[in-house]
């Protein structure tokens, strides 16, 4: 069994999980970086979230930098309806590949 997702630099475009609906106000998200890739690469994960009238998403929160394995967290406040993950990586080469696994958010009203 697989767990988690590979995300790859590539040609350098944002790569967006699917958007899934608010469980709550505020929520703790979480990502477990199980690999990280050589040659000084990072990822930038931000939470984006828009209401189903919205024609645009907006950042919601921003991960800190992630160059290292382990459970990163962010605490966010103020979800509309829907949200996704948007990932991108910075630095590296175009082979670069982050292996994560994204935990499922702790909801609170």
């Amino acid at each position: 069994m697989l767990i988690g997702v590979y995300i790859t630099k590539l040609t350098g475009l944002d790569q967006f999980s699917p958007p899934f609906g608010r469980g709550g106000q505020g929520a703790l998200f979480s990502i477990d970086v199980l690999d990280v890739p050589g040659g000084g690469a990072t990822l930038a994960v931000d939470v984006e979230h828009k209401n189903l009238e919205d024609t645009t998403w907006t950042v919601l929160g921003s991960f800190s930098a992630i160059s290292t394995a382990g459970v990163k967290t962010l605490d966010a406040t103020g979800c509309k309806e829907q949200l996704r993950f948007n990932y991108s990586i910075a630095s590296g080469s175009a082979t670069s590949t982050f292996y994560i696994n994204v935990l499922a958010p702790v909801w609170r009203p």
